[in-house]
Parts: structure tokens; C-alpha cells; sequence
């Protein structure tokens, strides 16, 4: 065992990765299971898989029967959901579980969420040797359903809109939840079988956070997921070095009272990188904040928009600015913002803005030791980005992060898509 900030990790003898979180500071006790592909064609696939786990298993043959045994286990939560993290397409299952320690007789809650987690993962309930044809049916419905009313949520669609055209060619522009084309395609016996070959070839990340040991946790994960593994699917590494050469703009019309500006950069800078902190402190003082340029111009000064952030792609090396504005103040939006960024590459940068943003970097660094899901998503995140900072490294390092590097890390952002959903003309 070794140890990696706050958790302890180890290896499986089948291969599977575990990380533990030794920590009395919470009342419940959390396992998240990821599975890990390329994010590629078989992104429906995948997609379809979680909710199918959470349908039941062999046994718990029915979503009746896992609720009920969430029930027993004392109000535990099982979720199931895939995510998208650089060109990582992450299969996950969370058991959040009380603390058996906080129950009268103590119940080995631990040992008895780990085995509900491993049956749901490991058998699923089946027909005729495949996914069973009414749940899968629903499921399938379901997704369609989720993907096609993405256009319903005007500013997650835009986003998405943004990363198709900005991305097109790159695996990033692909929806972790997939294409509703693919749907009819699919059946239950070549979908199990595909699961079967995830289990056996993809990597697996465990984590726990909670009141247990490690010696426990790394009994119980050899104990009840013993299944054979090859580790034959291979994980090919995210592109980051796309070089626009011009500047895309798209803009789309739909029934919309409120236009959505999404304004998408080249940062050529990822989480393994020695520029990531500049980087974090560059979006911080751009649009990470209510004190940031983006908002304290674009919003308040010319009020020009009725939002108006920046976030980043830590493992892709993006950075996207989302704003809200009438479409009348198109023109001069997309001005002010670009200004908000050559501001900073210039050094137009305050004393004010640099306190405000290292206290407002603190607070959301120190928040996460709070949070055991958000600390196992840190981690996570870290691990698939190749860095291994705890989380006080990373306040050390955020602290002593110069205005120059800052500027410096600004100079390298190329502008590569302008995205506009725009309100019909008809309207």
C-alpha cells in the first residue's frame, strides 16, 4: 500500500485499483466504481448500461427488489451514471451507506454495501442470456428520450452545441450519453456480452471514503469482486494539441426568449502540465467568480448579459465562456468579452482581483475536504491527469503562483469556436 494525499492506495491480484480514505469526518461511508473506456462509437453502448444495473440483478431481480434492499441497508443511496472526463467515457456506480458505528448493534453495514455493490455490478439480472428485453426496451426509451431533450435545456445545450463544432473530428465532440440513432442496434445479449468484455478488459478504480481501514476495505474488495480479469482494453490518451487555424462561428435559431453566447479557447494546457495553476488562477480572474472580469464587465458595467462565467477542461485543455444575452447585443458581447481576455494578457490585472480570487480559490479548495464525493472526484480527476498533488499541495501551489505566470499562460489561449443560440427571427 502506498499513500496518495489522504488515501491509501493498492492494487487487487485481478488488477483493480483501490484508493481509501481513512477519515472520521463524516457520518456516512461512500464507494464509487468507475470503469473506464475510450470515449468512442460505443458511447451509446455504455451509456445504456447504468440504468440496466440499477434495474436489478440476479439477486435483486427487479428494481422493486434493489430499492427495497437499499432500504434495509438503512436508507443507503445507489446511483449509476456515466461521465464524461477528457476523452474518458467513465461507467460509475456510488453506494452512499450510513455509518454502521452510528446504529444501535453496530451492523457491518461496510461488508453488507460492498456486497450489494459487487452483486449490481457483477450480475445483473439476465434473460436468455442477455440484458432482460422489457428493461433494456425502457431504458433504451429512456435515453432517447434524455438525449433528444437536451434541446430543452437552452444552456447545457449550448455548451454541448459548442463542443460538437469546436471538437468535430476529436472523440471529445462525442455525447457521453450517445446517439439516438444507434438505439434500434442494440439488443441484450450483445449488450451484456459487451459488458462482460468491459468487466474483463477496462481498467477499474475503486474508492472509499469513510470510518474504515484499508486492511478492511482491501479484504472485502478481494473477497467480493474475485472475477477473472485480462486488462485487454487498451486507453488511448486525450488530444490536446489542436491548433486553430480559424476562427468557427455558429450560430443556431430555436424558440428561445434569451440568447446563449458560448465562446470556446485553445489553452494547450492540461492537469499534467506545469502551467495548470496559472491556468486555475487565469479562469478564477476571467469568470470563476462574481468578482471576476466576465462579470464585473460583461454583466454589470455594460450590461450586456444576464450571465456571464468561464469554466475549463482540466484533461482536454479547453476553456469556455458561457453567457446569456439578447441578440441584439450579439456583436458587442463577443467584443467585451475578447477584451476581458486580452486585458489579462496584457496584465490588466488588479490587486483586488488577485486577493478576491486566491480567497475565492481557497474556500472552493477547502470546501471539497467537506464533501467525500467531491474529494473522491478530485482524486479521480487527478489520477486520470497524471498528477498526484493533495489537496493542501494544491493550495501551496495556487498560493505562490505569480501575476506574470498568469499572464503568460493567458498569452498561449487560442480562440477556436463561437457558438450562438439565438432566438427565431420569426419571433
Amino acid at each position: 500500500m502506498k499513500k496518495t494525499g489522504d488515501f491509501i492506495q493498492f492494487e487487487t491480484s485481478n488488477g483493480i485499483r483501490v484508493w481509501v480514505d481513512e477519515t472520521t469526518k463524516y457520518k456516512t461511508t461512500l464507494i464509487d466504481v468507475f470503469l473506464r473506456h475510450d470515449l468512442d462509437e460505443d458511447a451509446t453502448r455504455i451509456a445504456l448500461i447504468p440504468p440496466l444495473l440499477k434495474r436489478g440483478s440476479q439477486a435483486y431481480p427487479s428494481l422493486t427488489a434493489i430499492e427495497e434492499r437499499s432500504e434495509e441497508l438503512y436508507g443507503a443511496h445507489l446511483g449509476a451514471d456515466v461521465e464524461k472526463a477528457g476523452e474518458n467515457h467513465l461507467i460509475s456506480l456510488r453506494l452512499s451507506l450510513p455509518n454502521g458505528k452510528f446504529i444501535p448493534d453496530e451492523p457491518p453495514l461496510l461488508r453488507e454495501g460492498m456486497a450489494f455493490l459487487a452483486e449490481v455490478m457483477l450480475h445483473p439480472a439476465l434473460e436468455d442470456g442477455g440484458f432482460q428485453s422489457g428493461a433494456l426496451e425502457q431504458e433504451k426509451e429512456n435515453l432517447k428520450n434524455f438525449v433528444e431533450g437536451l434541446i430543452n435545456d437552452k444552456v447545457s445545450y449550448a455548451d454541448e452545441m459548442l463542443i460538437r463544432n469546436m471538437c468535430e473530428g476529436e472523440r471529445f465532440a462525442l455525447y457521453e450519453y450517445g446517439r439516438v440513432e444507434d438505439l434500434p442496434g442494440i439488443n441484450g445479449q450483445d449488450l451484456y456480452a459487451y459488458y462482460q468484455s468491459l468487466l474483463a478488459g477496462c481498467p477499474i478504480d475503486i474508492y472509499v471514503a469513510g470510518e474504515v481501514t484499508a486492511e478492511e476495505v482491501r479484504a472485502l474488495v478481494e473477497e467480493m469482486f474475485a472475477f477473472e480479469r485480462n486488462g485487454s482494453v487498451p486507453i488511448e490518451p486525450t488530444q490536446t494539441d489542436v491548433v486553430p487555424t480559424q476562427v468557427k462561428t455558429v450560430k443556431e435559431e430555436h424558440d428561445v426568449v434569451q440568447g446563449k453566447l458560448c465562446v470556446g479557447y485553445r489553452t494547450f494546457i492540461t492537469l499534467a502540465d506545469e502551467d495548470y495553476y496559472p491556468l486555475v488562477w487565469l479562469n478564477g480572474i476571467l469568470g470563476g467568480f462574481l468578482h471576476s472580469k466576465l462579470f464585473k464587465n460583461v454583466r454589470e458595467k455594460h450590461s450586456l448579459a444576464y450571465y456571464a462565467s468561464s469554466s475549463f477542461e482540466k484533461l482536454k485543455g479547453l476553456l469556455i465562456i458561457h453567457s446569456g444575452i439578447e441578440a441584439e447585443n450579439y456583436d458587442k458581447a463577443v467584443e467585451v468579452i475578447q477584451e476581458q481576455v486580452t486585458a489579462i494578457q496584457a496584465g490588466d490585472l488588479s490587486e483586488e482581483e488577485l486577493s478576491n480570487t486566491l480567497a475565492g480559490l481557497t474556500n472552493r479548495i477547502k470546501s471539497v475536504q467537506d464533501a467525500p464525493g467531491q474529494k473522491i472526484h478530485f482524486l479521480m480527476q487527478q489520477n486520470l491527469g497524471g498528477r498526484s498533488d493533495s489537496l493542501e499541495e494544491v493550495l501551496q501551489k495556487l498560493s505562490v503562483v505569480t501575476k506574470e505566470q498568469i499572464v503568460q499562460v493567458a498569452q498561449k489561449l487560442a480562440l477556436d469556436t463561437i457558438f450562438f443560440l439565438a432566438p427565431s427571427k420569426s419571433k
